[in-house]
This record gives C-alpha cells, structure tokens and sequence, in this order.
C-alpha cells in the first residue's frame, strides 16, 4: 500500500476545500469519506464498517492543515482580515511630537439615533480628527438624507471648523477614501505650521489600503468615547443594530429627545470631560489638556488661520462645493 501516495493526496483534498472556506465539521466528515475512496484505489478494502473506522481524520491533521491553509481562503474573501494579520507593521512613536504635528483625519457612524424631519431614524455622520502628540479629539456630526453619504464638502466644512478651533495642522493622514480626495490640494496650508525647529511639516499622507491599525487613534478613540460617554445617552443603540438597545421592551428605538444642534453640543461637552482625563501610554498619566498646555508653556503656539480666507481658497477646489461659514465652539480646548 502506498501510504505516502495517500498522505499527498488527502492534503491536495484538504487544501483544496479550505481554500474553498469548508467549515472544521463539514471537513472532517468529507476529509474521512475521501480517505475511504482513497484507500480503495489502493487494493486495501476491509469492509464498510472496517474502513470508517480506520478512516477517520486525525485531529492533529486537522489543526495542522487549516492552521497552514486556511489563510489562502482569507486572502481571497477577506482582504481587510488579512492585511491585519498578515500585513508587516511599521513601528512608529510620538516622543518629541508637538500638537498638531499629526493630524489623523476619519470619517464614521455615532451610534445614537436621531430623528430627520421627515420623521424617519438615522444615525448621524461624524468626522473626526485627531491630534496624534496630545490626543485630543475633534467631532463634527451630520445628519444625512436618507440614502446619501459623507461628500467632500461635508468634510471640507469640518475640516475649517477643526482649524478654526485648534489652528494649521502641520500634517494629515487620511485612509483612501474619496471623502478626502480635497486634500491633496492644499498643501501649501500645512506650509503655515512651522515647529519650534523651523523645519516645515509635511503634507497630506494617505494609509496604505486596508490598514486599520494605521488610523489606531482615531479608530480606536470613537470606541472609547462610545462606551465612556455615549453609550449612557438617550438613543444610544451600540454596534450592533441587529441587536438594539431599546429604553422600553419590545418597543421601538426611543431616539435623542433633540436635535442634531443638541447632540453636538452634548459630544463637545462629553469631549471636554474627556480631554481633562488622564490617561496611560504614550500620555503617560497625564490627560490630552496637561499635554496641550505643556506644550503651550515650552513655546507651542498654534498657527491661526482666517477661516473665511480658507472657505474662499476651498470654495475653488474640484468637487467640493463649499458655501457659508462653518464655525463652532472651541470643544476640544
């Protein structure tokens, strides 16, 4: 009997339906059914009762196989999971950063329900920026049509605001998603902020594709903000809307008794309590507050820009189409 003729065979089998994404049970069971077939064709044929016997998969084959296979289903169907599995990571740190060195730009959903005038339910847009050296944190929500999405223009509107409250960031990093596709043309703004060096920061920067763990502050800080602040408010659903969390049971989502006007002014207030909040890594026990002033006190000043000069130079930019001034409070300061 061949055995190493059969052990060959049986792996091309299983790599093949793992490539294919079968589940553990369903490979197993036809794992031993080929197995059988296989020993046949051999000349050996105890019996249908012998040969289920000695035909049954391993557990260790098992393991062995899908630990080394089943990463090749991943890359077909799951570009996202396997780039953060797989993918070389660079190590970066922020020692002798000053704030707004780094701005991290994202676009997402607030979890919380809102009601359009038309009297339909909607989770707001947020577009967040964040200060990498302090880890302050800068949200603007929309409220969207049903049907539409995040535009360059909205983004452009929260862009001013950002800078209208915290100043010229000296540089943005971005994913590749089209709502930033505004901010390849205007670089010469982030020429505005020089650091205490002289040495000009640099421009736009985009993540490479599929790379979460780029964006860790940014993506990660909404998830924070949620379960510290938002998950206690009035319409709060969590991440899983299959699954909603309902103020009364077995009645529908009791949505934020207000308007989007409000809930921004609760997400800067909640922004507040959060800045004042000491924190661990990078922060080393001190808050995003005792960062900022810390730099104020070794001679960081931010570059202040004229708002509506930037609207005018924006208003020209393809694909924006931004009209009025869009000013707010200084929420994260």
């Amino acid at each position: 009997m061949q055995m190493a003729g059969i052990d060959a065979a049986l792996r091309d089998y299983f790599r093949g339906c793992l490539n294919e994404g079968a589940s553990p049970s369903t490979l197993q069971l036809m794992g031993g059914v080929e197995l059988e077939i296989l020993t046949r064709a051999e000349g050996y044929d105890p019996g249908p009762e012998e040969l289920k016997r000695i035909c049954q998969i391993p557990e260790n084959f098992m393991r062995e196989e899908r630990a080394r296979w089943r990463n090749s289903h991943m890359y077909k169907t799951d570009a996202k999971g396997w780039a953060d599995k797989h993918l070389p990571r660079i190590s970066r740190h922020r020692d002798n950063m000053w704030p707004m060195d780094w701005i991290t730009a994202d676009c997402t959903k607030i979890n919380i329900y809102l009601r359009r005038p038309d009297g339909s339910l909607a989770t707001p847009w947020a577009v967040l920026f964040a200060d990498e050296a302090t880890h302050r944190f800068h949200i603007t929500l929309y409220l969207l049509p049903k049907g539409e999405g995040i535009s360059n223009a909205l983004v452009v509107k929260a862009f001013i605001r950002m800078v209208t409250d915290w100043g010229a960031p000296g540089g943005l990093y971005t994913d590749n998603g089209k709502e930033f596709n505004w901010a390849d043309l205007i670089g010469d703004l982030y020429k505005l902020s020089l650091n205490p060096f002289g040495e000009r920061g640099p421009r736009h920067v985009r993540a490479l594709p599929y790379n979460a763990a780029a964006k860790a502050l940014v993506e990660g800080g909404i998830a924070v903000l949620e379960r510290t602040f938002m998950a206690g408010e009035k319409g709060y659903v969590g991440g899983n809307r299959m699954a909603k969390k309902t103020a009364n049971l077995g009645q529908g989502v009791v949505p934020w008794n207000g308007d989007l006007k409000s809930l921004q002014a609760q997400i800067d207030a909640h922004l507040i309590l959060y800045h004042h909040k000491k924190k661990r890594g990078t922060l080393r026990g001190r808050s995003p507050f005792e960062v900022y002033e810390a730099a104020g006190k070794a001679g960081w000043r931010p570059t202040v820009v004229d708002p509506q000069a930037l609207l005018v130079a924006l208003r020209h930019l393809p694909r924006t189409q931004v009209s009025g001034p869009m000013a707010g409070p200084a929420a994260a300061r």
